[in-house]
């Protein structure tokens, strides 16, 4: 049993091209847990046990080559920031069936080629901070329907240059904020 992914502690696996997360029951991703894995194309905890409940800032930063990021069906209540930062092939990130709660400033910085964000589809998200979005030249269409959120910072959505569609249907929303 993994309980966590440490710092660097794959780091000297520099060739490695996939790692099989099958039942480890990680609960924790450590701030460059996957340090120095820039070959690799997908990281996906889909069909896993593991119950990934806390992911670190730049927990998914960094990566040459790594297209798809699947969280689906995790535990994670918090994007923090810089989480998802400067993958410039990143092309999708799943979230669906996770609780969260937050998403962080700055959690998607400098993802050219993203063209999709699962909606976490759990009815928790109440936060959304600032700048959370950043430099997504690629993102089409972002939707957050039916969560809680109420307060929207002002330039929570700065960055989304060529999204053509927001979708925020079905939540609270009654303030924007500066």
């Amino acid at each position: 049993k993994i309980d966590s992914l440490e710092s660097f502690s794959l780091d000297s696996l520099p060739n490695l091209m996939n790692i099989l997360l099958i039942d480890a029951q990680i609960a924790e991703l450590k701030a460059n847990a996957f340090h120095n894995l820039t070959t690799i194309p997908s990281i996906s905890f889909k069909q896993t046990r593991s119950q990934l409940k806390i992911i670190s800032s730049c927990s998914f930063c960094n990566f040459t080559n790594l297209k798809n990021i699947d969280l689906t069906d995790q535990s994670i209540e918090i994007i923090p920031s810089l989480a998802f930062s400067n993958n410039p092939n990143l092309e999708s990130i799943h979230l669906i069936h996770n609780p969260l709660k937050l998403i962080g400033s700055f959690s998607f910085v400098n993802l050219g080629k993203l063209v999709f964000i699962g909606d976490p589809l759990s009815s928790n998200l109440e936060t959304i901070e600032s700048n959370a979005f950043m430099n997504l030249g690629s993102l089409k269409k972002l939707s957050f329907t039916n969560h809680p959120i109420e307060i929207l910072k002002a330039d929570a959505f700065i960055g989304l240059f060529n999204t053509k569609e927001l979708v925020l249907e079905r939540n609270k929303i009654w303030r924007i904020e500066e």
